[in-house]
């Protein structure tokens, strides 16, 4: 896999990785990365840059970077 992630964190044994995405992005890309990396069994956690903000609908913006857990419900990071 030629993407290198911005951050890699271990934690017990686990390994984390932060993309912090600043220029645009497709949403289509970020499936793809984010694939990729679980193939490797890596977590993947995508930060929202400001030109993702404030920036068309936050539909959008939830569609590309939001992730949904049963106890805290819809989040993003930015």
């Amino acid at each position: 896999m030629k993407q290198r992630a911005d951050l890699r964190v271990e934690i017990d044994d686990h390994i984390y990785l932060v993309e912090y995405q600043c220029s645009p992005i497709k949403l289509k890309e970020i499936q793809k990365r984010t694939k990729a990396y679980l193939k490797l069994g890596l977590i993947s956690y995508w930060i929202a840059g400001p030109k993702h903000l404030g920036k068309g609908s936050l539909f959008q913006t939830v569609q590309k970077f939001g992730r949904f857990s049963k106890k805290e419900g819809w989040w993003i990071l930015a």
